[in-house]
């Protein structure tokens, strides 16, 4: 039934809860009646738009369920999906719970700072007060960059990548949403780029100032200020 994705996301629990009655076009068109008046329940949903829906199922180039194969598979899979649906939903509530605790932490207050990101850091972390600087704290992070010495040379050859993974990850994506907003972490990062630095490093270098900036405010209970947050 490709048709249906143009009615729904594939991720809607209006179509799930759809399929979870009606698994097929013969189950949807042969019950014209129940479906119009089970999706005119919903919101954004009425009568019209479940009678275009089924019209839609009519010419449907999809293949028929001859032997009603079809119908197994989609019951099966979309009880799988509201299984894990569910859990996702309660392991998202466990997550608040649990953030709740943190409620008073200042890097709560870090822009782009969501309360998954929280929640990793605050679990990757566990007691700052654990790191004696903030460049011991961006070392456990991975973040820290390779010094190679020549005679009596010495150049920078990108990040460690020794400390926590989970951490790397997560301040690397945090650089990639915080350079979208105005302030000094955007500055830089264009700064960078102008200066011929390709993306990625660049990303790296303001991950790494996130790191330094976490530490900081979580050691000195500061609220961040995008202004004068660069380090």
């Amino acid at each position: 039934m490709p048709e249906i994705l143009k009615f729904f996301d594939i991720n809607s629990k209006v179509l799930h809860a759809l399929l979870s009655r009606f698994p097929t076009r013969s189950d949807i068109i042969s019950n014209q009646q129940d479906v119009v008046q089970f999706l005119s329940s919903f919101k954004n949903w009425n009568e019209s738009k479940a009678q275009s829906l089924i019209s839609a199922l009519k010419d449907s180039i999809g293949l028929r369920d001859t032997f009603g194969s079809h119908s197994f598979i989609i019951s099966s899979i979309i009880t799988q999906v509201k299984s894990l649906s569910e859990q996702l939903e309660r392991i998202e509530e466990k997550i608040s719970e649990l953030l709740s605790q943190f409620s008073d932490n200042p890097i709560s207050s870090i822009k782009g700072i969501g309360p998954v990101t929280l929640a990793q850091i605050i679990s990757e972390v566990g007691d700052i007060s654990r790191f004696s600087s903030s460049k011991a704290f961006v070392a456990y992070s991975g973040l820290d960059p390779v010094i190679h010495q020549s005679g009596k040379s010495f150049h920078s050859g990108g990040i460690s990548k020794k400390g926590n993974s989970i951490l790397r990850y997560t301040f690397y994506n945090l650089a990639v949403r915080i350079v979208r907003y105005p302030g000094k972490y955007r500055d830089k990062y264009l700064s960078l780029l102008e200066r011929g630095k390709p993306k990625k490093v660049a990303l790296i270098a303001i991950a790494r100032k996130l790191a330094v900036l976490v530490y900081t405010l979580w050691t000195r209970g500061e609220k961040f200020d995008p202004n004068i947050a660069v380090t």
